[in-house]
């Protein structure tokens, strides 16, 4: 009951800290590993160019996290995070629409420092601001919300993502990675169930 009456009354701040672990995802390796394939068949790489690729955006977004990560103590959480979610937003749109090959590495960039560390570290940093009594926990708590969305979200969030590329015309056809629901046609794959994994 304790448990239940915190949670309550502190809903807003951990809906936030949740919310900001959760929108991670769409930088992190998992989700974009799922369309590792149709990214190299747009861009006509090999696994070793797309590698190469990702490890440059990457480790470039691992540099600049020194100084970004630092920002959580110049600005309140309440600022800083809608400021991350635009930016994580603005790299999801931008790898939607991406054309150039050498363009790549800066999509990757920005996709991994707004969501994978800037999201992240923003939670943690939040969590630990607010409730410093349970910090410890609470910071656990909202890793554990990223692991969730490593684990149920992806199969949703790709599904998702595969109807908006149908629906914009990203690609002429079914893509490899769609469920069923998400291979009809954009009017009809809104409405349609998603396939989840049986259980």
């Amino acid at each position: 009951m304790r448990e239940f009456r915190f949670v309550v009354d502190n809903a807003p701040f951990l809906a936030a800290g949740a919310l900001l672990t959760l929108m991670s995802s769409f930088g992190q390796t998992f989700f974009i590993s799922i369309f590792a394939g149709e990214i190299r068949e747009a861009f006509s790489l090999s696994h070793g160019q797309w590698g190469g690729i990702y490890m440059l955006g990457t480790t470039l977004s691992a540099v600049l996290m020194v100084w970004a990560g630092g920002l959580t103590d110049i600005f309140r959480v309440r600022v800083l995070g809608p400021v991350v979610l635009v930016g994580l937003a603005l790299a999801c749109l931008a790898m939607a629409g991406n054309r150039w090959v050498w363009a790549l590495p800066l999509v990757i960039l920005a996709l991994r420092l707004f969501g994978q560390g800037m999201c992240t570290h923003t939670a943690v940093v939040a969590m630990a601001r607010w409730f410093v009594a349970g910090a410890g926990a609470l910071a656990r708590g909202a890793g554990l919300r990223g692991g969730r969305g490593g684990t149920a979200d992806p199969v949703r969030r790709a599904d998702g993502a595969c109807r908006l590329a149908l629906a914009v015309g990203r690609r002429s056809g079914p893509l490899p990675g769609c469920s069923p629901a998400a291979r009809l046609a954009p009017e009809q794959g809104a409405h349609a169930a998603i396939r989840r994994p049986a259980g």
